[in-house]
């Protein structure tokens, strides 16, 4: 697919007027920004403030392929309105979701692939366009409505770095087939056979800086105000740089937050590479876990370890990045454990979360059960949370939980419910076991409700 972009023949300074010769309904980016010589500077790290917010992940991955889709959450493929108040129903249902964790405590939420993406390619930054119409047509103004009656909150969206045409997911044209012609052995979808590759953004181009904006600026309009970037810190550098460079665009300073995944590594014994380490004093950055532990090659815990008055660096919480027993029942200790872990299952899961939010890292919620568990350790509205009882977040209120509680006897201030503050005091005595003695679910599993 070409862009068949034409540049205007009027320059003023260092911006380029751009007009699209807009192959399905992007913008019209007029001025954009475009930087001189190898690009613009890198955001000064004396200006950066962190956001330390935990963050939580509303999936709308809508499958590999759009035309038809595939796999994904049905409900944010819903085209009709079945209630006829004007609206898409998936689009309902997102406004409903995210009442749902506004009323549960959680004030920073990413919204995850809302256009989708390509198999075996990792993914596009075009998340907008590529949305059918009617959604589009209304989500940005109801984006914009819930925002401004639930106050404190923001919203992003997690796409893909690399650009190519704003109405395409598209990352490159039958990679990995071996004919293109009818798509035999294809991994990719009928509609990319023959597309142009996605490539990294050249500041210096007002060609990109204007397909950049295509993707950019609805999300913008509908106040979005984080993009989180996928794949855009790789140890190469060359997409760090470009990322870094982006984020020094005056179009977008103080206008979006960018947000890189993952962070740089490939230092000694595998932890922060030095000479790009300056990069996580300038923007927000976000891994797995197994990245640090596994690609991280076991580096020592300090390598991994960050200073959160000028850090901002999330962790993704999600099953795979825990080493959980998928069959309890049989004698493999580690059934479907990831791989990352060596076949070692973990410890109690809500301390591993602890532990990194104790050494500067900021968790990301991307399951239900570590949603509860950074609501536990953080106190997000504990008293809305069902079977607080279940200090260990792990299903049951037993004596392990007995247990935790009893260690933490005395504590006299700054305690959560993690730590078992259960008439939310903050401290932690007597008062606080008697009301775990007398939990009704004790011994067994939850079945409280929240209030």
């Amino acid at each position: 697919m070409t862009l068949r972009r034409l540049l205007a023949a009027m320059t003023l300074g260092s911006t380029v007027a751009v007009a699209s010769a807009q192959p399905c309904e992007t913008l019209e980016c007029g001025q954009v920004a475009v930087a001189d010589g190898y690009g613009f500077n890198f955001p000064d790290p004396d200006s950066f403030v962190p956001d330390r917010r935990p963050a939580i992940a509303v999936n709308l991955f809508g499958g590999a392929c759009t035309h038809p889709p595939i796999g994904g959450p049905r409900w944010w493929l819903l085209t009709g309105d079945e209630n006829g108040n004007g609206s898409v129903d998936s689009v309902d249902e997102l406004i409903r979701r995210l009442d749902d964790l506004y009323a549960d405590g959680w004030r920073r939420i990413i919204l995850h692939l809302p256009a989708g993406s390509y198999p075996g390619q990792r993914m596009s930054s075009s998340q907008w366009w590529p949305m059918p119409a009617a959604k589009r047509a209304v989500l940005g103004q109801r984006l914009n409505i819930w925002l401004a009656t639930h106050f404190e909150s923001t919203l992003g969206i997690y796409a893909g770095f690399k650009i190519n045409d704003p109405c395409s997911l598209c990352m490159a044209g039958c990679e990995g087939c071996s004919d293109c012609g009818n798509g035999s052995g294809c991994v990719t979808c009928p509609e990319c056979w023959n597309a142009e590759a996605a490539r990294l953004p050249d500041t210096t181009s007002a060609i990109d800086m204007c397909v950049v904006a295509d993707n950019i600026q609805p999300w913008l309009a509908a106040g979005v105000s984080e993009i989180w970037f996928d794949a855009s810190a790789a140890p190469g550098d060359e997409i760090l740089l470009a990322l870094l460079r982006l984020a020094g665009n005056p179009d977008y300073a103080g206008t979006v937050r960018f947000v890189g995944e993952p962070i740089p590594n490939g230092g000694p014994g595998g932890g922060m590479n030095v000479p790009l380490a300056h990069a996580v004093r300038r923007l927000g950055f976000v891994a797995a876990r197994r990245y640090f532990e596994k690609v991280g090659g076991g580096a020592p815990a300090a390598m991994w370890t960050f200073d959160p008055t000028n850090t901002e660096i999330l962790i993704s919480l999600r099953p795979d990045d825990f080493c959980i027993d998928g069959d309890t029942t049989d004698a493999d200790p580690c059934t479907g454990c990831s791989d990352f872990c060596g076949g070692t299952t973990d410890g109690v899961l809500i301390d591993l979360v602890h532990d990194r939010v104790t050494r500067g890292y900021i968790p990301f919620a991307r399951w239900t059960r570590s949603a509860e568990m950074i609501r536990r350790i953080y106190d997000i509205r504990p008293r809305t949370i069902a079977c607080p009882g279940d200090l260990d977040a792990d299903g049951d209120v037993d004596f392990h939980d007995i247990g935790r509680l009893s260690v933490q006897l005395g504590r006299l201030s700054d305690s959560t419910l993690y730590h078992g503050d259960l008439d939310f005091d903050d401290d932690v005595d007597m008062f606080d076991l008697m009301i775990l003695l007398g939990d009704p679910d004790l011994p067994g599993p939850c079945s409280a409700s929240s209030p």
